[in-house]
């Protein structure tokens, strides 16, 4: 039986497929990534303790964050938001560990409440902070997390099936390597010895 050795050029379409999937996850992960920071810039601040009114243009979750330069310790303090009837509106811890990083200054999720609709939100936090500590207010930026996610992801199986495109060109090329046909093994007399 006569098998065929996969062409060279699958070394080459591996080598393409993982350059094309690195350029595409370092242009995606970067964009996505300068759009989580322009976000957070957006964010309304105010010093802690302080109040902050806060325009809430689209509904949903909105979280607190404690922003400092030093962030070993979020000292505690309290906050309290009422919508634009002055209506309480109920304050949520947030128990994961989500920071942001801009400009030095790290952002630190420390609470989160809901806006049921559009309108000024009065945001106040209670406290003592050290130094020049800030809170702000503002929308996760999970579709810009979750672009950074998408893109480690695409570097990965990129990565990963030009690997595996490279092996299985390399086993089967290489697999009939090393075994000859036993006629072939078998030295020959020179012609017109005898």
């Amino acid at each position: 039986m006569i098998t065929t050795k996969p062409s060279v050029g699958w070394y080459w379409v591996a080598g393409v497929l993982a350059i094309l999937g690195i350029v595409g996850a370092v242009v995606w992960g970067l964009t996505a990534y300068g759009a989580v920071g322009d976000r957070v810039d957006a964010f309304t601040r105010a010093p802690l303790p302080g109040r902050a009114v806060v325009p809430i243009d689209m509904v949903g979750t909105h979280a607190v964050f404690y922003e400092a330069v030093d962030m070993d310790r979020v000292p505690p303090f309290d906050v309290r938001v009422t919508d634009p009837d002055g209506a309480p509106v109920p304050v949520a811890g947030f128990g994961a560990d989500l920071r942001l990083e801009r400009a030095d200054v790290v952002s630190k999720v420390v609470a989160t409440f809901d806006a049921p609709r559009q309108g000024d939100y009065v945001v106040t936090a209670s406290g003592v902070a050290p130094g020049a500590a800030t809170f702000a207010v503002g929308a996760i930026p999970t579709t810009g997390i979750a672009a950074v996610v998408g893109a480690i992801v695409l570097l990965f199986a990129a990565v990963g099936t030009a690997v595996l495109i490279a092996l299985v060109t390399l086993v089967l090329r290489n697999r009939n390597t090393g075994r000859q046909p036993l006629a072939d093994a078998v030295p020959r007399a020179p012609a017109g010895i005898a």
